[in-house]
């Protein structure tokens, strides 16, 4: 895990709250940190990037392309107006409005098959889920990573 923030501010000067991304890959733990980043803080909101995705959720088999892993499924708009003091997601790190109004990123990174095998263990699954998921991590889901959000985080 590696750790970026922009330079020191001033509190007194500081007119919105502290906001720290958590980007990475889908499956490599954000949630996880996240919410542990939030729970160890009082009076700490989470926002998740999956709450402002445009579309509703459609079933893997049915997907076609990467649409639903890409960045114009955000809201980004509603994303930043809605930034508390930590958000997470696998492409945050792709809106430079977002990120200049962070005062710290942080960037995990994991390999893609653990990636894999934590996002199909998240929860249970009846095993064609699973299966059509996995199939959709491969052919989907790491590819548009590879394409969006890893640029992203290296920029």
């Amino acid at each position: 895990m590696t750790a970026d923030s922009g330079p020191p501010q001033s509190h007194a000067r500081r007119a919105a709250p502290n906001l720290i991304l958590v980007c990475g890959p889908s499956g490599c733990g954000k949630s996880t940190l996240a919410e542990a980043l939030a729970f160890s803080a009082q009076g700490v909101a989470l926002v998740q990037q999956d709450q402002f995705f445009t579309r509703p959720f459609v079933s893997y088999s049915d997907r076609s392309d990467d649409s639903f892993e890409g960045p114009a499924h955000i809201d980004w708009e509603g994303l930043r107006h809605s930034v508390q003091l930590k958000v997470e997601g696998h492409l945050v790190a792709v809106d430079q409005e977002l990120v200049a109004m962070a005062t710290l990123v942080v960037t995990l990174r994991c390999p893609q098959d653990v990636c894999k095998d934590q996002r199909l263990r998240r929860r249970p699954r009846p095993p064609q889920e699973t299966e059509e998921l996995s199939k959709y991590i491969d052919r989907f889901v790491w590819p548009a990573f590879l394409l969006y959000g890893l640029p992203a985080l290296d920029s």
